[in-house]
């Protein structure tokens, strides 16, 4: 019993205030949110303001119901009360995770680095990325947003795995693996050829490992 809801960044404008689409989420278990562009779903979910639109909120009152929200990829990086992603990018150009040591943290959508924005905010203890180990350089982007904006943790997802969050705050692993990154002992300089990150602790899970934030 799966519906599919057409929101798209063309249509949001639309969709995420049709009665209709609302009823379906108020009415519905869990949602699921694909992967594409983290920072264009997030954009389609609210309004200019950065306030709820009336779908996401919603999906909030799912949630706190007791409702599962889900999502991959994008879907996932998305959920954090901060969200990272790649920016300035040449077109076509895979983002190989360097920029975030050679370029930094950025809020400016254009501007070559790592760009961190306001996420949906479901999951607050940490912040989320995904193809983790698909030698796609998303230890060190993930490891510097996590130092510099200061986040509990830094949470790292592959293609095959899934963090479960349940009620009581705790992390279970599904499928795969998931590394977490604490880095509450570490620090950050320059160097000759960059940033230098020192005295990370960085533990590794697998499928049935559980996580426990409070200690």
């Amino acid at each position: 019993q799966v519906e599919v809801l057409d929101i798209r960044q063309a249509n949001a404008a639309l969709s995420t205030k049709d009665p209709s689409n609302v009823e379906k989420i108020d009415r519905a278990t869990a949602v699921y949110m694909t992967g594409g562009d983290q920072v264009r779903l997030v954009q389609v979910l609210t309004n200019s303001d950065g306030s709820d639109t009336p779908l996401l909120a919603a999906m909030r009152r799912l949630y706190n119901r007791g409702g599962v929200i889900a999502g991959t990829s994008a879907g996932a990086s998305a959920q954090g009360t901060q969200m990272l992603a790649a920016s300035g990018l040449p077109r076509m150009l895979v983002d190989e995770g360097l920029d975030a040591l050679d370029y930094g943290l950025t809020t400016d959508s254009l501007a070559r680095g790592i760009l961190v924005t306001k996420g949906l905010g479901f999951l607050e203890e940490g912040i989320i990325d995904q193809h983790f180990l698909q030698y796609r350089g998303r230890l060190g982007r993930l490891s510097r947003v996590t130092l510099e904006q200061k986040s509990k943790f830094g949470i790292g997802i592959d293609r095959d795995s899934a963090v479960r969050v349940d009620t009581n705050g705790k992390f279970i692993v599904t499928g795969g693996r998931a590394i977490v990154i604490h880095p509450s002992h570490a620090s950050i300089h320059g160097g000759p050829q960059g940033i230098a990150m020192n005295n990370l602790t960085i533990s590794l899970l697998s499928t049935g490992d559980i996580f426990n934030p409070a200690d």
